[in-house]
């Protein structure tokens, strides 16, 4: 039997390892940036081309991020995009 089969998460061993890990440390930033940033990302939303980006594969950025929290913290297989095309 495979171990992705049969997975199964200690939510509270889980908890205990995320609380006591170390935090990202994220570098500051200028305003301005995050500003234009913030304003684009609404602009893409609003135009609906965010969600046209990210169903083109185009934009992945937020699959890397949970790929590695599955792969890393759940200890879960190897997954990408493509994974969820038949759910």
């Amino acid at each position: 039997m495979n171990h992705f089969d049969d997975m199964h998460v200690d939510l509270p061993t889980l908890y205990a390892t995320v609380v006591a890990g170390p935090q990202s440390i994220k570098k500051p930033r200028f305003v301005l940036f995050n500003r234009i940033r913030y304003a684009l990302r609404g602009a893409m939303l609003i135009s609906k081309l965010h969600r046209k980006l990210v169903y083109s594969n185009i934009t992945t950025g937020w699959m890397d991020e949970f790929s590695r929290f599955w792969r890393q913290r759940l200890d879960g297989r190897p997954i990408d995009v493509v994974d969820f095309q038949y759910l």
